[in-house]
């Protein structure tokens, strides 16, 4: 039998370092779903329901919207309601993708 001794950790660099991915990672959910939020407030037809405060964004959207920005290949949970929408944001969401979705949402509003 042989024996291994265990690797040493450094038990505060691993601490510290997965602080680090966890600051990132919220940075880019709550950037992301703060863009969403004020894209969609320009947006006539469309009402944020709640504050932001992270990723999420809840809006009421009209289901013709709805079913146009379906047809664009958005994907997005529709549940209180017809109207109460669920759009979320990943953490590698771009902001590019946020612009995205917000020029389909106006043009969907629009006509």
């Amino acid at each position: 039998t042989v024996l291994r001794e265990r690797p040493v950790v450094d038990t505060h660099a691993t601490m510290a370092t997965l602080f680090a991915y966890a600051m990132a990672f919220s940075s880019a959910y709550l950037a992301g779903g703060q863009r969403l939020s004020q894209g969609i407030a320009k947006v006539r037809g469309s009402r944020l329901i709640a504050p932001v405060q992270s990723n999420g964004v809840f809006v009421e959207l009209p289901p013709s919207i709805q079913s146009k920005l379906r047809e664009k290949g958005w994907r997005f949970y529709t549940f209180l309601g017809d109207t109460g929408c669920r759009l979320m944001c990943a953490w590698d969401t771009t902001a590019e993708t946020v612009d995205r979705f917000t020029a389909d949402l106006a043009a969907a509003a629009s006509g």
